[in-house]
């Protein structure tokens, strides 16, 4: 109830702030930026109808891409439009004349809302860029058998942000592969929520290719503990679907038991 009443006033007062600092000077670009504002509400209020309404398991693809797509907009959206309320109004209290309010404290939070959405969409547009970097370790007495020894450390897939990609999910696969590895390692955080998130992406994972094996551990994600209203029953089942997934993906599982 909350979300949706920040929703709503957030939806409401940035309309009336470009009404009412566009509307009578700058029509066109009341207009323009007016169907824009139509736009995301609309793609707000979709997901946050889908988010509250879904009743399956939580950690499901579906659910995991609608809940981090509304943060996502919560985030590069309501967020904005809450720092353009408060810069305008601010204005307003401000008062130099009657009728009339200090218009560049308007400005100034449109600029800054304009920044931080344009540096948030463009981490969305490069998510799939992935970077690797390549560090020699010298160790002290290493044994002989061990110099050259090519390791591949990946970390943090959390697979459900991939949603309806897995050929991206693929390209990482082919990447790790043309390094040529030894050894793969994985730290874990295979998913965010839960072990359905990981379904499907077992066989594309289990392409990768090293020498002497792939190796990896749970990530405090791939427990469990982050679906709302978990259970103990729930931690383990997730436990368990998380151990079969990761070890048919390739990777043996190292539990402390190594």
């Amino acid at each position: 109830m909350l979300l949706f009443i920040i929703l709503l006033a957030a939806d409401i007062l940035s309309s009336l702030v470009l009404k009412d600092h566009f509307y009578r000077k700058f029509k066109t670009v009341f207009i323009f930026f007016s169907i824009i504002h139509l736009a995301f509400s609309l793609w707000i209020w979709i997901t946050f109808i889908r988010v509250v309404s879904y009743n399956g398991h939580f950690d499901a693809p579906e659910n995991v891409g609608n809940q981090m797509t509304l943060t996502g907009l919560i985030c590069a959206v309501v967020l904005n439009r809450g720092l353009i309320i408060f810069t305008h109004y601010l204005g307003k209290l401000f008062r130099i004349k009657q009728r009339n309010h200090i218009r560049v404290l308007t400005n100034i939070g449109l600029a800054s809302a304009a920044i931080y959405f344009s540096i948030l969409a463009l981490s969305f547009l490069t998510r799939f860029s992935y970077k690797t970097e390549e560090l020699t370790l010298k160790i002290k007495d290493l044994d002989n058998e061990f110099a050259g020894l090519r390791v591949v450390h990946i970390s943090d897939l959390h697979l459900g942000g991939f949603q309806s990609r897995p050929d991206k999910v693929a390209e990482l696969i082919e990447q790790v592969n043309s390094l040529k590895p030894d050894i793969i390692i994985n730290s874990g955080d295979f998913v965010s929520y839960g072990w359905r998130e990981l379904k499907g992406y077992d066989t594309i994972l289990a392409r990768a290719r090293s020498t002497y094996g792939n190796f990896a551990v749970f990530g405090n994600h791939d427990i469990g503990t982050y679906i709302p209203g978990q259970t103990e029953s729930g931690i383990k089942e997730n436990l368990a679907g998380m151990n079969e997934l990761i070890r048919s993906s390739g990777y043996t599982l190292l539990d402390n038991s190594h």
